[in-house]
């Protein structure tokens, strides 16, 4: 709205400096419109206003004006000023004899005039009352062969006021015209260029852009560009402008554009290459161009009549577009008038580009319109979002609260499952093997077996209820009460934790044949073991083990030691983000400050040798810390960082950090030398996520750094890996 009210203020002062130009010119002036036309040496009288292009022939030329003029006693003795308001030529006077330069004459003018003539008579030729005058015309084009306005002569330099009011308005509103048009072309090109899909700015640029060349052609600017065929150029563009309007205007209404008005413009294009010249193109292509711009404009007004035939009131973007049009068919009666060769309507006066510039405005205004109808649904959609939003947001906080709930009654049921398991001696458990396609307890469709442990199963199963993958773990064979209540205990301890880096329990029961079966969330990739030998690049592996970090914080924040953290118990999920790590297996976990009692060790029954079971000491020794060899060791978290270090030595160096387990050499009573330095191993990695590295590995747990303290750095180190070239942190 403001830029529609600067622009009428800018109007309105064209118009107020226009009445204060025109009170300065002459009040008397004297018509001349008996004129000789003298062409190739024959003589023809002339009374102006004349068209005598067909006299001069269509080809370029030069010819004389010449006529007898006795002065009025008021004229006589003084300067006077002789004009035409409008003539398309290049032209030289002779008064008594002596050249007069005209002064309107402009820099940029090739072979046609712009418009006015002024040419300054002095005194000294005025005082006997008797003036001859000769006018030289230099025949460029057809419209230097038509004189439409008569030639006067007045007092003074200025000539009379309607002179000056023709001159100022035409070349004011000229400039104005031209400047309104390409500011509004840019500030809504940027638009369309800023967001494609809003095509309707697009072609308001295109008509915005176009329509400026009719202005600057009228200010002469488009000469020195194409020379003679500027005219030709021209048309083209005010062609052009006129059909990108149309369509403009059927993006506004919301109606289907006819395609057939680009045959118009290849048809008129064609006619242009045939006719193309200073001498055709007035009378061939002229009647073309302004009938498909009067066509145009009715073809969109008609579009408003028949919104208005629907019933209903139209919205006010398509009331300015379609008003847009009578506006610059009225204002450009004289320019058609004046191009159809009619003459000139209102003695010179040339208002197509400023009927433009007011054209461009109501569209703009149509834009801005429904801009602010959108921003209006905008702001009803944002009420109703944030409604949505809110009402999402309690959603959120129930769905919480029920998670909350159910962990709590996983753990609950773990708690007593374990308490009661953990009293019983040793069971055959019947053998469950789960076929595709069967369901356990009616609630977990088995989709594949995953994969076998000690004495477990594992398979992927389907709920029922929604189809959410989920991973179902079922015990098998002969076990201890204890291996039962561990079983359990996994389902309580991992049920407490909640965080994207450990894997989720869902569930824990037992079937009807009696067999214990837990169901955790379902992570679709490898274990971090099976990555070790793959030498995964740099970025991958910060990646991995700030998750592992993160997830290790949340349980140590909870009070529990996972207490069997190595490679086979992270599993690894990737996606175009990168990968996830998850943290699996709370089987051995413990809770913080609980005690173990080491005892001889001996090799698990799974005939994995890395497992071993010792009392309450459990876990894989290549990981486990070297004080659990020590009696009554109460459990820190500590001991997970320990398993963390040789983790990330072992991912990063593609080796443990040592060539015995420590854990191994302690319960032997042997000594325990310093493990391998990571910062000495890889010195080109960032020093401080490498000494952080081997604070994790140091022999006293106070000095190995938290869980929180670990994430923070890898957080900071990731920042500066992401961008690396090196494809593995092992070819540093």
């Amino acid at each position: 709205m403001s830029g529609n009210m600067r622009a009428g203020r800018l109007i309105l002062l064209l118009l107020g400096l226009v009445l204060l130009a025109g009170c300065g010119g002459s009040g008397h002036s004297l018509l001349l419109p008996a004129w000789t036309l003298d062409a190739g040496g024959a003589a023809t009288p002339l009374s102006l206003p004349a068209h005598f292009d067909a006299q001069l022939g269509d080809h370029p030329g030069r010819y004389a004006l010449r006529t007898h003029v006795e002065l009025p006693a008021e004229l006589r003795g003084r300067d006077l000023a002789l004009t035409i308001p409008y003539f398309a030529a290049l032209v030289s006077l002779r008064a008594n004899g002596a050249e007069s330069l005209d002064l309107e004459a402009g820099v940029m003018e090739r072979y046609r005039g712009d418009g006015p003539h002024r040419f300054i008579i002095p005194a000294a030729a005025t005082r006997d009352g008797q003036l001859d005058l000769e006018m030289m015309v230099d025949h460029r084009w057809t419209q230097s062969g038509w004189l439409d306005t008569v030639p006067r002569l007045s007092a003074g330099h200025e000539g009379d006021r309607g002179f000056v009011l023709v001159k100022l308005f035409d070349r004011s509103s000229a400039a104005a015209g031209l400047a309104m048009l390409l500011l509004v072309g840019f500030a809504n090109g940027i638009v369309f260029l800023a967001d494609r899909r809003r095509s309707a700015y697009g072609w308001f640029t295109l008509a915005s852009f176009t329509g400026s060349v009719y202005a600057a052609y009228s200010l002469g600017l488009t000469q020195p560009l194409f020379g003679a065929y500027d005219a030709t150029v021209m048309g083209g563009a005010v062609l052009l402008s006129a059909i990108a309007t149309m369509r403009f205007t059927s993006e506004v209404f919301g109606r289907r554009y006819p395609r057939a008005w680009w045959g118009i413009f290849v048809a008129w294009a064609l006619v242009a290459v045939w006719n193309a010249g200073p001498f055709r193109s007035t009378r061939v292509l002229s009647p073309i161009t302004i009938a498909t711009t009067v066509v145009g404009g009715v073809y969109c007004v008609g579009l408003l009549v028949q919104a208005l035939r629907r019933g209903g009131r139209p919205p006010l973007a398509n009331v300015l577009v379609s008003m847009g049009w009578p506006v610059v068919c009225v204002a450009a009666c004289d320019d058609f008038a004046s191009w159809l060769g009619m003459g000139e309507l209102y003695y010179g006066v040339r208002a197509a580009s400023l009927g433009t510039a007011l054209m461009s405005l109501f569209q703009a205004a149509a834009l801005g319109s429904q801009l602010l109808e959108s921003l209006r649904r905008s702001d009803g959609l944002n009420t109703e979002l944030e409604g949505r939003v809110t009402a999402l947001q309690q959603t959120n906080a129930e769905v919480q609260k029920l998670n909350e709930e159910l962990r709590r009654q996983i753990g609950n049921r773990s708690q007593q499952l374990a308490e009661t398991l953990a009293r019983v001696g040793s069971l055959h458990l019947p053998v469950l093997k789960l076929a595709p396609g069967s369901v356990v307890e009616g609630r977990y469709r088995v989709v594949r077996f995953l994969g076998s442990g000690g004495m477990a199963w594992v398979y992927e199963v389907s709920r029922e209820t929604d189809g959410r993958r989920l991973a179902l773990k079922v015990l098998h064979g002969r076990s201890s009460g204890g291996a039962l209540a561990r079983f359990a205990r996994e389902a309580k301890l991992a049920s407490e934790v909640a965080h994207p880096s450990i894997v989720g329990v869902v569930d824990v029961d037992i079937t009807e044949e009696g067999v214990l079966f837990l169901v955790m969330e379902f992570v679709d990739g490898k274990s971090l073991e099976q990555y070790l030998d793959d030498d995964p690049p740099l970025a991958w592996s910060l990646a991995v083990l700030r998750q592992i970090a993160e997830g290790l914080a949340a349980v140590h924040a909870r009070g529990i030691v996972h207490r069997d953290l190595k490679p086979a118990n992270v599993l690894i999920e990737e996606s175009l983000g990168g990968p996830t790590a998850k943290i699996a297996d709370f089987g051995v976990s413990m809770l913080l400050g609980d005690s173990v009692h080491p005892g001889p060790t001996e090799p698990s029954k799974t005939g994995d040798p890395r497992v071993t079971r010792a009392g309450r000491v459990m876990g894989t020794p290549t990981y486990m810390a070297p004080e659990l060899a020590q009696e009554g060791t109460p459990l820190h978290a500590s001991i997970d960082m320990y398993a963390f270090g040789v983790m990330a030595h072992e991912l990063l160096v593609g080796r443990p950090p040592f060539r015995d387990p420590l854990f191994v050499r302690s319960v032997h009573g042997r000594s325990l030398p310093p493990p391998a330095s990571l910062a000495v191993a890889r010195p080109r990695l960032d020093r401080r996520f490498a000494e952080c590295v081997d604070r994790c590995l140091s022999l006293d747990p106070g000095a190995r750094p938290t869980a929180q303290e670990t994430a923070r750095v890898l957080a900071d180190v990731r920042m500066e890996a992401e961008p690396t070239s090196v494809p593995s942190v092992r070819a540093l």
